[in-house]
């Protein structure tokens, strides 16, 4: 009898990687959420803008020496005028959202904030000229219906966070359009070091403002925001590096879980019904989009 050839070892370290990505996209949210529950935490205690600086200043500490090791090209850009229109629209972001955390519950904000696929489809479409077909367009006002259904105006109270989050999400989409234009330029070290190097300088003028001096435990939460924010970032770029899109994106629902887990134990607070239909509805219509996205980018790269 013929002994069977061996198995090819090629799909058990294709399953490997995606558990390893899964995982790593899972701890990755957790500890962005816990990050965030963090945010809302120290908001209510000093001021957005000061929170805001805080946790750049600990980002910028923590991946300083990862930025150091690739010597003087982590600080060489080509388009620095595009650097700065980054660096501005992330700082605007983060400080729309630190204020909207300080008046809404983190688990309904990270629901609404699914939305940021949607307007960066949006923003592609008019600053990069993509072509959408009918299907992307669908997805995109079933998205925007999971917002009504989360904010339902006219029914519910529109609260002022709710806003704040809506305008987050809308300038997010642009940092993330100039994101994608500079990656084709710049290293993707440049990309960290000048976005870190911007939040620090363009929070430090509102927090300025605002200032008030920090006790210890404030001072340590703002740190520890930083800290796990860009672990987060780390872990959520190694998972998206071992696996396709098609199976880490689908894991990043579980923001919303973490969200609501940790913002119940630290607040009491559980987002309502709507907020879970409206966030799920947001999300499987992001989810299409990102996957289309991801299909059609291969059938380029394979024709090419």
């Amino acid at each position: 009898m013929d002994t069977p050839p061996p198995a090819s070892p090629e799909p058990q370290r294709k399953v490997a990687g995606s558990t390893t990505a899964i995982l790593l996209m899972v701890a990755s949210t957790g500890l962005l959420s816990t990050a965030h529950v963090a945010a809302r935490w120290l908001t209510q205690e000093v001021h957005p803008f000061e929170a805001a600086f805080f946790r750049n200043v600990a980002a910028l500490l923590f991946i300083t020496p990862l930025v150091l090791r690739h010597g003087r090209a982590a600080f060489r850009s080509k388009r620095p005028g595009m650097q700065a229109v980054r660096g501005i629209s992330g700082v605007v972001t983060m400080l729309l959202w630190y204020m909207s955390l300080s008046v809404m519950p983190v688990a309904e904000a990270t629901a609404i904030s699914f939305s940021v696929v949607i307007f960066t489809t949006i923003a592609a479409i008019l600053f990069l000229g993509e072509r959408v077909g009918l299907r992307r367009w669908s997805a995109i006002l079933v998205g925007f219906l999971g917002m009504l259904i989360i904010i339902r105006p006219g029914i519910a109270n529109v609260g002022a966070g709710a806003g704040l989050v809506l305008a987050c999400t809308c300038i997010w989409a642009i940092s993330i359009i100039t994101t994608k234009i500079l990656s084709r330029h710049d290293l993707s070290v440049v990309l960290v070091f000048y976005s870190s190097v911007y939040a620090v300088v363009f929070t430090a003028i509102p927090a300025a403002l605002v200032w008030t001096t920090p006790t210890l435990p404030q001072l340590a939460v703002g740190l520890l925001m930083g800290v796990l924010a860009s672990t987060s970032m780390i872990l959520g770029t190694e998972a998206m590096k071992r696996a396709d899109a098609s199976v880490v994106m689908p894991v990043d629902f579980t923001r919303l879980i973490w969200a609501a887990a940790i913002g119940f134990l630290a607040f009491g607070e559980f987002p309502d019904l709507w907020s879970w239909v409206g966030g799920t509805i947001i999300f499987a219509s992001t989810l299409y989009i990102t996957l289309r996205e991801s299909r059609a980018r291969k059938a380029r790269s394979g024709s090419a």
